[in-house]
């Protein structure tokens, strides 16, 4: 069941690993309510593919709803455990309507998955376009991690981790 707070959510704007050099083009710290963290929620993939090419987290409520919950400790845990059900499933059957990740590459790449599942669990900041770009690469059907060779896989988690640590890695 999930459930929702209707209290205010805060962004501040002086917190590099939330907003990278953004910081210094917001004044105040953002709020978000209740109607742009679901709106924020229902946009996900639009959202994450903005945030990922570099657009101001604090340019709108719902890119600020999206960087704090892709920024809070349960949004990275459940990336976290996401990269680790997809080493961990990668040779297993999947079922009729689910999307099989491309296994050969999965497993190519199951040691950076991990490593970038260890991260997550940390506590040392990430910048939300790393984050971004980690949860478009789990999402998109059509990316590596389920069409793409492992190589390609590579290039991407390679690319993601870049961006988590640092916010000037090229996208």
């Amino acid at each position: 069941m999930l459930t929702y707070s209707t209290e205010q959510t805060t962004v501040d704007p002086s917190d590099p690993a939330i907003v990278g050099e953004c910081a210094l083009s917001a004044s105040r710290p953002l709020r978000t309510g209740l109607v742009e963290r679901l709106a924020a929620r229902l946009r996900a993939a639009g959202l994450d593919r903005a945030l990922a090419s570099g657009v101001d987290p604090t340019g709108s409520p719902r890119l600020a709803a999206r960087t704090v919950a892709l920024t809070s400790t349960c949004g990275r845990s459940r990336m976290a455990e996401q990269l680790g059900r997809l080493v961990s499933t990668a040779d297993r059957p999947h079922g009729a309507w689910a999307i099989p990740p491309n296994r050969p590459a999965v497993t190519a790449n199951s040691a950076a998955i991990s490593d970038l599942a260890e991260l997550l669990k940390g506590r040392s900041p990430l910048y939300v376009r790393g984050l971004a770009a980690l949860s478009q690469l789990l999402r998109d059907g059509t990316g590596p991690v389920y069409t793409g060779d492992a190589a390609s896989l590579s290039a991407s988690l390679s690319t993601a981790r870049s961006a988590l640590l640092d916010d000037r890695a090229p996208g």
